[in-house]
Parts: structure tokens; C-alpha cells; sequence
């Protein structure tokens, strides 16, 4: 693991402009893909997702838009499963 791919809790905050709790919040709820947790508590985070987080928006509940893509997966799935049977 190259760590200068990865930032802290702190400069994630300075490049987001955002408060050290809430990116910690943010790693908790896994929205930064591949942060991950050290044994001290800290978190490593690739620059790379905290350069590509984008903010969900208002009243968006956290993992909706993954539960609905995969849903449509599934559902299309489905879909072309039926229309090769018949």
C-alpha cells in the first residue's frame, strides 16, 4: 500500500472544506470507497475518492441510490430472463 494515495481525516476536511467530524462521519457511513479503518482509529482514505465524493443530495438516504440501481439490475435481469423463455 502506497501511502501518499491516501490522506488523512484532516486533509480530506482541508481539500473538502468540510468539518473533521463529518468526514469521519462520512467514513462511517462508507462513503468514501476503499477507507479504510487502522486499529488506532484512524482513517486512511485514497485521494482519489475524496477527489471524486460528491455530495447526495437533500433527503437522499444513504446506500437509496445503490439500493435503487441494484434493484433495476435485477430487474432488468429478470425482464430478459422472461423474454428468452418465451
Amino acid at each position: 500500500m502506497d501511502l501518499s494515495e491516501y490522506v488523512t481525516v484532516s486533509e480530506a476536511a482541508k481539500i473538502l472544506n468540510k468539518s473533521v467530524p463529518m468526514i469521519s462521519h462520512l467514513c462511517r457511513e462508507g462513503r468514501f470507497i476503499n477507507a479504510t479503518k487502522l486499529t488506532t482509529g484512524a482513517w486512511l482514505i485514497p485521494r482519489q475518492s475524496v477527489l471524486n465524493y460528491k455530495p447526495m443530495k437533500r433527503g437522499v438516504k444513504p446506500g437509496t441510490q445503490n439500493k435503487k440501481a441494484k434493484l433495476a439490475a435485477e430487474r432488468e435481469a429478470f425482464l430478459a430472463k422472461v423474454k428468452e423463455e418465451n
